[in-house]
């Protein structure tokens, strides 16, 4: 089988989640994906669980929302959900305009505060469906300032931008 063969037996089509809360995002870079040994640009959303889109991932990919997380959130309303790509999805704000470079942030839910719709294609092969990210809208973001920079306690942005003027 050539890889024109699998091409030409894929079936892809493209849908978006509703609102969600920003649980995690990198858009901008890539990081790498243990599990899967490859780099990804990555956005996880907590989305209502009557959203529309978790109904369809339930049906079409159901590794992406019975996960074990979501099993613990059972009875809450609430379903988290990854969203990945290798490629590097379309990033736009609320009034659909292009971010690109670091105008995009990097997003960690623990410290910034934001709400996003994803736009994720589902591709059919033979006998699997993956689920990857094209495009995020982001509707409303706050990064904070005072985040840790890295968790070898290298400080927050804010005193390393201080310590930078003293010098």
């Amino acid at each position: 089988v050539s890889s024109h063969d699998i091409k030409a037996k894929a079936q892809t089509e493209t849908f978006s989640t509703g609102v969600g809360k920003i649980l995690f995002m990198a858009a901008n870079k890539p990081l790498k994906n243990t599990k899967a040994d490859k780099i990804e640009y990555s956005i996880k959303l907590e989305l209502d669980e009557n959203d529309q889109a978790v109904k369809h991932l339930a049906e079409v990919a159901e590794y992406k929302v019975d996960t074990k997380t979501n099993r613990a959130l059972k009875g809450t309303g609430k379903v988290n959900i990854s969203f990945t790509s290798t490629f590097q999805p379309t990033v736009v704000d609320a009034e659909g305009n292009k971010i690109e470079g670091s105008e995009i942030p990097f997003f960690d839910g623990r410290f910034d505060k934001g709400e996003a719709k994803v736009i994720y294609s589902v591709v059919n092969y033979d006998k699997s469906t993956i689920v990857r990210l094209t495009g995020i809208k982001l509707l409303s973001i706050e990064i904070n300032p005072d985040k840790p920079v890295s968790s070898k306690g290298s400080g927050t942005l804010n005193s390393i931008l201080d310590k930078l003027k003293t010098l």
